[in-house]
């Protein structure tokens, strides 16, 4: 896996945001007075962006929810 990652990390690291880049936005994204409030959006770069469809099955988001309760020994019980 590791000749295979690290090639993936070189062809995509021109598409990755840099850490600094990406605290500054964790920042504002975290303490902005306009995002207060804001919850369950999806954000890239800063900025608010409709997530995948995929994201809204909310069959998945169940079955997800189960086995990850399952495998973390965590009660789904709130």
């Amino acid at each position: 896996m590791g000749g295979a990652f690290s090639i993936g990390v070189k062809l995509m690291g021109p598409l990755m945001m840099g850490p600094e880049k990406a605290a500054r936005a964790l920042v504002h994204m975290t303490s902005s007075p306009e995002l207060e409030g804001v919850t369950g959006k999806h954000f890239a770069k800063g900025k608010e962006k409709e997530s995948s469809k995929e994201s809204y099955d909310r069959a998945s988001a169940e079955r997800l929810w189960q086995v990850s309760t399952e495998l973390t020994k965590i009660s789904s019980t709130a």
